[in-house]
């Protein structure tokens, strides 16, 4: 097995990344390979990317990362390949996988209004409890029925309907087949009964046969990947799986003692639960891993975008490592501003697209620092509403991606008040996704080394618990209560 290697694949929304991993799920990084592509975006909500472009970007990946192979390690026998995607976006194809739409993604949200139609026809925990999803513009049934309404052409001429992962593997592999770990964050599955919750097709306008077969299984290329890269002639392929569920494996967090906190452009915090029967607190996702094993858990939209808003916006010079501490500082000693960071809309934990961002407290000595420092911080007090609603979370450590510098994860313990390891290793979606690949191969889990610990200050905790009422109460203000 030590001459074995592993392919992961990394499809995102805004590059495709590959590299190669050993056994015992250690990165080559002279392996890897990415190509970046552009959302197509407006003012309407609309978030999509182009099919061909995320297809030919994987291609490209494939043939960088299988020509260092050939050059360096072309002994070691390539043994399966693993992908993860972007969850909850959705692509239509005619029956010859030729597309019918974009790729709609989970940040497009022309459908928040068919979202709220829908929390009138169907029982909003009803169908939480069901699917472990909200009903939210993020989610299969409100972009079905948006589509059905504004595309009805399109959707007459669609065959199936599919996550970018599903559709990348068919056209690179012949095989259409949907993963567990994918078909969990459509809000058209049950993570309890393990299957396609067909309740609701009618009210999201699809058919059972439009969805792809459900199976984790691992399956071959028939040799159609084989004739581009010879190098995969004998590798098994793996369903593509959510990115949620790699990004958690890859940083370590797989048990009882950790959760794992990623905080890219958006965040999420989420732990791995063992059990047939997936649920989570109202407000809060429930996504099935695998027949054993969901994670729990919830995601804001708003979180690192906000960051890149601040720089480019606020014309903030003083960048890099200086520009974080000064916001850090002035997070800490008080910036006198209250936010609703809703930029993006919100998900987790009231799950309002409606909602646009809200500054309060702006005067004239407001600086442009205080307000880059305000939406850091408001971003912060999102992921804590989250961890106040895990069950057990303030007894776990919560291992940290993304590129959180020292002085915002002290800041992020702090309002938090949780514990926080930087995660060791990185690339944790791509080697989340060769470590389930490996783990089917009969390959133990490895101890990851451990990062360094920001624990948080008792009397910062309490300060930032009383500035997060004062959200809650702007928000209550602004028209948005909390949970039903």
């Amino acid at each position: 097995m030590a001459a074995e290697l592993v392919l992961a694949i990394d499809m995102g929304t805004s590059s495709t990344r590959s590299m190669l991993f050993d056994m015992r799920g250690r990165p080559l990084p002279a392996s890897l390979a990415q190509r970046r592509y552009a959302p197509d975006s407006d003012a309407s909500g609309k978030f999509e990317l182009r099919p061909a472009r995320v297809l030919e970007s994987t291609r490209q990946c494939l043939d960088e990362t299988l020509a260092w192979h050939q050059q360096r390690r072309p002994r070691a026998r390539i043994a399966a390949v693993a992908t993860s995607c972007f969850w909850h976006s959705l692509i239509g194809t005619d029956a010859r996988a030729r597309p019918t739409t974009a790729i709609i993604t989970w940040a497009d949200t022309r459908a928040a209004a068919d979202a709220t139609r829908l929390s009138t026809e169907l029982d909003a925990r009803a169908y939480h409890a069901a699917t472990g999803c909200m009903l939210h513009a993020s989610f299969w049934p409100a972009k079905l029925r948006w589509l059905n309404a504004r595309m009805p052409r399109l959707v007459a001429q669609t065959c199936f309907w599919m996550s970018p992962g599903e559709w990348v593997l068919w056209k690179l592999t012949g095989r259409r087949q949907c993963a567990h770990g994918m078909a969990t964050g459509t809000g058209l599955y049950a993570p309890t009964r393990l299957e396609w919750d067909e309740q609701f097709f009618s009210v999201s306008g699809i058919e059972t046969e439009q969805l792809n077969p459900l199976s984790d299984t691992p399956f071959g290329s028939g040799g159609r990947a084989a004739k581009r890269w010879p190098a995969l002639a004998g590798a098994c392929w793996f369903p593509a799986v959510g990115d949620g569920i790699t990004s958690n494996l890859g940083c370590g967090a797989t048990d009882y003692r950790y959760a794992a906190l990623n905080y890219g452009t958006s965040a999420a915090l989420r732990i791995v639960k063992r059990g047939r029967k997936a649920s989570a607190p109202y407000g809060l996702f429930a996504y099935r891993i695998d027949r054993r094993r969901y994670l729990l858990g919830g995601a804001i939209s708003n979180a690192g975008s906000l960051h890149a808003w601040s720089l480019d916006r606020l014309r903030i010079a003083a960048a890099g490592k200086r520009y974080e501490h000064e916001i850090a500082n002035r997070i800490r000693t008080g910036h006198g501003l209250t936010v609703l960071p809703f930029f993006n809309g919100e998900r987790a934990p009231h799950w309002r697209d409606d909602l646009s961002a809200t500054i309060a407290g702006l005067r004239q000595s407001t600086t442009a620092l205080d307000i880059a420092a305000a939406l850091r911080e408001a971003s912060f007090h999102r992921l804590a509403m989250i961890a106040e609603r895990i069950p057990g979370m303030r007894a776990r450590t919560a291992i940290v991606g993304g590129g959180l510098t020292p002085s915002a994860l002290q800041t992020l313990a702090d309002v938090t008040g949780l514990k926080l390891r930087r995660a060791p290793i990185g690339e944790a979606s791509l080697r989340g996704a060769a470590m389930l690949a490996i783990e089917h191969l009969g390959c133990s889990w490895p101890e990851l080394p451990e990062g360094k610990v920001y624990e948080p200050n008792r009397r910062s905790v309490r300060e930032f618990r009383a500035r997060r009422a004062a959200q809650r109460e702007l928000e209550e203000r602004m028209g948005a209560p909390g949970l039903p």
